[in-house]
């Protein structure tokens, strides 16, 4: 069980730090965007 449980866990870390990844890479993009403007 306690095997199981730390897979869940890591499963639920890997999404939030991909949906928080995504959101900066959206913003660095947006940045590039202007200066390259």
């Amino acid at each position: 069980n306690t095997e199981e449980y730390t897979q869940k866990e890591v499963a639920s870390i890997l999404g939030i730090s991909q949906s928080y990844i995504s959101r900066i890479e959206k913003k660095v993009i947006k940045k590039l965007r202007l200066h390259l403007d």
